[in-house]
């Protein structure tokens, strides 16, 4: 399990300035950068950058090496997830239910606690749930 401790390493590796950005997903960055996430504004486009920079970073942290990403596999998480998304009441039931569901939770409490509404973030709801639900499928397809 991904622990905090290796969050925190790489947070602190990016103050010390020794941060490389994770290329290496040429797929997954292109995917990033698509229209898929026009809904998204510059603020949550960066956010949504960062929080997948420092899940690939604490995993190579935590296990040495980043498995390579099975681009179906994470398509295939992201449905699944959006699936759970729309059968969900309210969004916090829908955080709650990733939660359960996730044996990373220090992962999606990073991600939940970056999105948690700050005077100086320009970020919507919808972008939340976009920036979140993206980053579950995520550590989903990278922990499997």
């Amino acid at each position: 399990m991904i622990l905090e401790s290796h969050i925190d390493n790489y947070l602190q590796s990016l103050e010390d300035n020794v941060n490389d950005i994770f290329l290496e997903e040429k797929e997954f960055l292109a995917y990033l950068a698509s229209d898929n996430f026009d809904v998204l504004n510059d603020s949550e486009r960066k956010v949504m950058f960062f929080c997948c920079e420092v899940i690939f970073h604490a995993y190579n942290n935590c296990h040495g090496e980043f498995p390579e990403l099975d681009m179906a596999a994470f398509y295939l998480n992201e449905e699944s997830n959006w699936t759970l998304r729309e059968g969900a009441s309210s969004w916090d039931a829908c955080k709650d239910a990733f939660f359960e569901s996730s044996g990373e939770e220090d992962l999606l409490a990073f991600v939940e606690d970056i999105l948690v509404d700050d005077e100086d973030e320009d970020m919507t709801d919808i972008g939340k749930e976009f920036i979140f639900i993206l980053c579950k499928s995520y550590v989903d397809t990278i922990t499997a």
